[in-house]
């Protein structure tokens, strides 16, 4: 079935769609414009609505993620000297990268998320190359053994900050 056909299909689809509702409408007795029953929407909505209907039938993406200012898609190479700490944001995906002890900094609510291991990581060293997440943003993250040497190099990807010389409270 080539993009043409498609094409034809799903709006066939949709005009059948909104021929049954139409229908079930009239048939039930239409309300009046505004009420519970029929509610009013803004033209914003509907170009939004229309527009996420094109991209769907053109293939490209609908703008789902949040601006690129505030989110990366790519990870970001850090290299945290020994005592720093990285503190990420709700949603902060880490990867630690080359060996040397790294902690998971926890809050009341509880550690890091590692989906490789499918466990909540509070206490003893992070393994390498699992994949951690922040599930919130309560001052969760990670921090290097001051004893470490050299620097630890994590992936990271999200909002985050760098603390120099953290100390484990």
């Amino acid at each position: 079935m080539n993009k043409r056909e498609w094409g034809r299909l799903v709006g066939i689809g949709v005009l059948t769609a909104l021929a049954v509702a139409a229908h079930g409408a009239w048939a039930n007795g239409a309300s009046a414009p505004g009420s519970v029953d029929d509610p009013l929407v803004t033209k914003s909505y509907v170009d939004a609505k229309v527009d996420e209907l094109r991209r769907s039938l053109s293939g490209q993406p609908s703008p789902s993620q949040p601006p690129s200012d505030s989110r990366s898609s790519a990870f970001a190479v850090v290299e945290l000297r020994p005592g720093d700490a990285l503190i990420g944001q709700s949603g902060t995906e880490i990867i630690i990268r080359s060996p040397g002890r790294v902690y998971p900094i926890t809050s009341a609510a509880g550690g890091l998320s590692d989906l490789s291991a499918g466990v909540d990581r509070q206490t003893g060293p992070l393994p390498m190359n699992h994949f951690l997440i922040v599930p919130r943003s309560d001052g969760r993250g990670i921090y290097a053994d001051p004893n470490n040497r050299p620097n630890v190099v994590v992936m990271v990807r999200g909002a985050y900050e760098i603390r120099q010389g953290y100390a484990k409270r």
